[in-house]
């Protein structure tokens, strides 16, 4: 052994030092994050920014989602009431039991009435319905008090929410029974909240998960243990109806759905993979080594990206990973080389080391420019890539040398001929490949985009069905669509929800569900304190009451003293008391100055009444988030198109350095190419693109500039080489190209771009390498 050879085997050695230390570290550092529990979702949106709206918007958006996202409301209904509220306590008392359910709710216990009490302990009566405001405006004070006499002398009048002392004339009572105690219609009946629609009457369960939605914790668990407490009931009383919504049953849903796709489609297509690795090179050990290489690959992104990212998503890690599957191209290589006769593994390496160094390179400066996009999806993608295939290639440098087979076997001559047969492609058929490219490449530039962000998720039937029976019946608000309301203090932004509350209901536009409803503005205490003297002065309705019914002298002086004193209830007050907690969540700025919150809506009927009903209340924002997210995603789809040429120009620039310009063009035009032949082809079958299509085609692009190098470099064993290409091929067909019979559209979308672009690139490629020889 030479002294040059002692040193090369020193740096080997060295290397494999190193990258067995790197491996440990990022298993030690996944480890840790492990045992600290890493966040993984599958929501679409957390894919996305906050967008561009104001700080305050944005504020008032979380609250809003961080209440509604991860709740279930179940409405169990019967003709009899009694047995309806029987059931709802049954339902939630088996719902409780279910661990990960932060709170289950049925009925308005008394700590809560009590709570709802001393908010409002020092207004009573003094805070007014919208029935007994317009009365009194009207000049009915007397009839407030014939219809309270009325109510003590019928069956059950003495049984009261307050003590007749407290509230003789039911004013506040009516009050309370005004205030939204859940973003529904449904009302307090002393136990429940609940309405009667159609004969029977609805009775709500409420469930909320103590983990996101759309995590991937076990999310099937709480819709299974919501279906089990239902068929129970149901199976003890079939006269019982429940409805259940939420977007917990929608995650439940998909969760269960992507786990019988990666199930059948990921367990199919990796038996396929297995058993053609075993056909080309009849050896378990090229298998070990290839699977080896891409675990590691594997193991140091997600270690890497769990430091770097709050939440992995399972977007990053299917793409991800299917980028990563781009190294499979180097171990192929590696292998058909050293099967030659008379190569070894060094040897092999040495003659493929620039070929798949440069397919490395352009793969990693391609998704280096979406680091710099302001799009955590696209830099989460990036990272898990560039880690990924980075230390994937590294491995497959540092162990396929040193444990492949001093002699592995030949190549099968089954599967060398048919490389052969690409290799002697006719010329004509090569320039018909290249002419349908050019066509299809043409045809892409009249694709059709679409980014409405419902087109990502194809909700089950049965789920909708059951989302707008719950709608129907309970009143619910779309949380989707609403008003956020800015003010500089909390008087100016109470006025400002009543008056878009009063617009929207005189337009019949919705139903609105303001805090304004629980906490009127100053100005509106004030004039219903004086709307009030028909009821308290000397001589009033309260002084003919007390006269009928015998009320003391003292407790009407006392009713009389806190009209005339109590001050006015604050929004600050308000809050701290904590009574009303689903409607206190519709504040999402402080509660002393620069106030921010939402107005939500119920029933909309007249969409552009509310926009225009925002425009003219100062601080008041229309937000369809939808819409929103639909602009985004076209924003982030032009964003990804930038990015992606930039990548081309990058990766060109490497290509004309080590090729020219007209062999830098030759090898480019390759992914250009299988790019535009996948396009192409979506847009005649009449597809509608969207951003997934896009970024499936950072995959065609790694892989076809692959294909292109490594028949550029090829000199000797053009054969094997081209079979290698081929084995890529069909492995990345197999692994990825199957996502497109995928239910989940984003998934879907992907799948559908890979499997015509990888054998467009091959085709490209052969043609290419063909009208070369």
């Amino acid at each position: 052994m030479t002294e040059a050879d002692e040193v090369t085997g020193s740096r080997r050695l060295a290397g494999a030092w190193l990258w067995g230390a790197a491996l440990l570290l990022a298993a030690l550092s996944l480890g840790q994050q492990w045992r600290q529990g890493i966040e993984a979702s599958a929501d679409i949106l957390a894919l996305l920014p906050p967008g561009e709206a104001p700080a305050p918007v944005r504020a008032a958006l979380r609250r809003i989602e961080a209440t509604a996202a991860d709740r279930v409301v179940l409405l169990v209904g019967h003709e009899d009431p009694a047995r309806a509220g029987v059931a709802a306590d049954e339902l939630a008392d088996s719902l409780r039991a279910v661990p990960g359910f932060a709170r289950v709710s049925a009925r308005i216990d008394a700590d809560r009435w009590q709570a709802v009490r001393e908010a409002y302990a020092g207004q009573a009566g003094l805070l007014l319905s919208d029935q007994d405001r317009q009365r009194l405006e009207a000049g009915e004070a007397s009839r407030i008090g014939r219809e309270a006499l009325r109510a003590i002398h019928s069956p059950g009048g003495w049984v009261r929410a307050l003590p007749l002392a407290e509230d003789p004339l039911g004013i506040h009572q009516r009050f309370l029974q005004q205030v939204p105690a859940a973003f529904s219609d449904m009302q307090y009946d002393g136990s429940h909240l609940s309405t009667e629609v159609d004969g029977q009457r609805w009775v709500m369960v409420s469930a909320e998960l103590a983990v996101a939605a759309f995590g991937l914790a076990e999310p099937e668990r709480f819709s299974r243990a919501i279906g089990t407490a239902i068929a129970s009931l149901r199976t003890d009383d079939p006269s019982l109806t429940i409805v259940a919504s939420g977007a917990p049953l929608h995650a439940a849903r998909a969760a269960a759905r992507a786990r019988w796709e990666i199930g059948v489609i990921g367990t199919g297509s990796a038996v396929a993979v297995l058993l053609l690795l075993l056909l080309a090179f009849r050896s378990p050990r090229p298998l070990l080594l290839t699977l080896l290489s891409i675990a590691a690959g594997l193991l140091v992104a997600v270690a890497v990206c769990a430091r770097l990212f709050p939440t992995l998503h399972l977007v990053t890690l299917v793409i991800g990973a299917s980028l990563i599957g781009v190294t499979v191209d180097y171990s192929f290589h590696f292998f058909a080389e050293a099967a030659q006769p008379g190569a070894t593994p060094r040897s092999a390496l040495a003659r493929i080391r620039t070929a798949i160094s440069l397919g490395a390179l352009t793969t990693l400066l391609g998704f280096a420019g979406l680091l710099l996009a302001p799009f955590p999806g696209l830099r989460q993608i990036a990272c898990f890539a560039i880690c990924g295939v980075g230390f994937a290639f590294l491995s497959v440098l540092v162990l396929h040398p040193r444990l492949a087979a001093p002699s592995p076997p030949a190549l099968p001559a089954a599967l060398m001929r048919i490389a052969g047969a690409l290799l002697r492609m006719p010329r004509g058929v090569a320039g018909s490949a290249v002419a349908a490219a050019v066509l299809l490449l043409v045809a892409a530039g009249f694709a059709r985009f679409d980014d409405d962000v419902r087109a990502l998720y194809s909700p089950p039937p049965d789920l909708v069905q059951a989302d707008r029976q719950v709608a129907a019946i309970s009143g619910s608000v779309d949380v989707s669509r609403l008003l956020v309301v800015q003010a500089d203090t909390p008087a100016q932004w109470l006025r400002r929800n009543e008056q878009l509350a009063e617009r929207i209901r005189s337009a019949g536009a919705a139903r609105p569900v303001s805090v304004a409803a629980a906490v009127p503005s100053p100005e509106r205490q004030l004039a219903d304190r004086q709307r009030l003297a028909a009821i308290y002065e000397s001589g009033g309705v309260l002084d003919e009451f007390a006269a009928a019914t015998g009320l003391s002298p003292q407790i009407v002086e006392n009713l009389r003293a806190r009209w005339r004193q109590a001050p006015p209830l604050k929004l600050s007050d308000w809050l701290a008391a904590g009574a009303v907690p689903e409607l206190a969540a519709l504040v999402s700025g402080p509660a002393s100055t620069d106030v921010s919150g939402s107005l939500l809506l119920a029933g909309i009927r007249d969409e552009a009444a509310l926009r225009s009903i925002a425009g003219t209340v100062p601080g008041a924002t229309w937000i369809d988030r939808p819409a929103l997210i639909s602009e985004l995603l076209a924003r982030l789809r032009r964003q990804a198109t930038a990015l992606i040429l930039a990548a081309y120009g990058l990766i060109a620039l490497i290509l004309v350095r080590r090729y020219g310009w007209r062999g830098g063009a030759a090898v480019l035009w390759v992914p250009l190419g299988a790019s535009g032949a996948a396009f192409g082809l979506l847009t005649l079958g009449g597809v509608a693109l969207n951003l997934f299509h896009l970024l499936s085609l950072l995959l065609v692009l790694g892989i076809a500039v692959d294909y292109a190098i490594f028949l550029r470099e090829a000199v000797a064993h053009r054969a094997a080489t081209l079979l290698a290409v081929l084995l890529s091929a069909l492995t990345t067909l197999f692994a990825f190209g199957l996502l497109s019979l995928s239910s989940t559209p984003a998934l879907s979308a992907f799948g559908s771009v890979v499997a015509i672009g990888i054998p467009a690139a091959l085709l490209l490629a052969a043609a290419q390498f063909r009208s070369a020889s």
